[in-house]
């Protein structure tokens, strides 16, 4: 029985042998801390070499874990200079900054075009890494500047206050790839302004960790996404397009 279930095996390890063979061939070439990163991310489920889908040509409707929102506005960004940082700003956030002094959040980023902000709800409790990975693409894609976050919740407070909390997904160095150490979360959300919690609610900005845990500490991943929660995702857009929407919203608006 076993010899004969060990024999139906053998063709498809032969199968294989030639694809390890390159494999470990590649590991020893000039890219070979190249494949091996890309092998890990494919361990883990993550977009990997050509596979991520460009957001600047694709609306993703819906992923496992979260669905683009068809009742809330979809959010235009003029182009920034990115010098702005949301530490200090207790006019926009007098509910206060938690964290970005201590995860040393505090480099300006850099000049950014127009984009487009999408809401997307989302449906389940997860990791962070999950909701962002769910998307399919590159995490430098998904990526805001601490300056784009603050236009976007100065803006449009309302669907911060009617949605729960809002989370964007944010590089501490902007000169270097999105990785698990560089990438943070930024929590908007509400909280009561006085020891009393009255009904007297204040905005608040929290930077989390991309490896956080449920429990608060760095080293594992946590868990977020109530069924209230909204995720913003920035899609670039040209110039051009950016003027005929800012127009179509001013005419439907004013």
């Amino acid at each position: 029985m076993k010899k004969n279930m060990l024999k139906e095996a053998l063709p498809a390890l032969e199968v294989l042998d030639g694809p390890f063979k390159q494999f470990f061939q590649n590991l020893r070439g000039a890219n070979g801390e190249k494949w091996l990163t890309e092998f890990k991310k494919f361990l883990r489920q993550e977009p990997s070499w050509n596979t991520a889908r460009k957001m600047s040509k694709n609306i993703i409707l819906s992923t496992e874990f979260a669905y683009l929102e068809p009742r809330l506005k979809r959010i235009l960004i003029r182009d920034l200079r990115g010098t702005i940082l949301l530490k200090g700003l207790d006019s926009i956030f007098p509910g206060g900054q938690r964290s970005f002094g201590h995860y040393g959040l505090m480099s300006v980023g850099k000049k950014t075009n127009p984009v487009e902000v999408l809401t997307y709800r989302l449906r389940k409790k997860t990791s962070l890494s999950n909701i962002f990975n769910s998307f399919g693409c590159r995490l430098d894609d998904l990526c805001f500047t601490q300056e784009q976050i603050a236009f976007t919740v100065m803006q449009n407070e309302n669907i911060i206050n009617e949605n729960g909390e809002g989370l964007f997904l944010i590089k501490k160095d902007q000169t270097m790839e999105a990785n698990k150490e560089n990438l943070f979360a930024v929590s908007v959300r509400y909280v009561s302004s006085d020891a009393d919690h009255a009904l007297n609610y204040v905005l608040s900005v929290e930077a989390k960790p991309f490896d956080l845990n449920v429990s608060g500490d760095p080293g594992c991943e946590g868990t977020f996404g109530r069924r209230e929660d909204i995720l913003f995702i920035p899609r670039p857009l040209k110039r051009k397009n950016w003027l005929i929407r800012a127009s179509n919203w001013l005419a439907k608006h004013s």
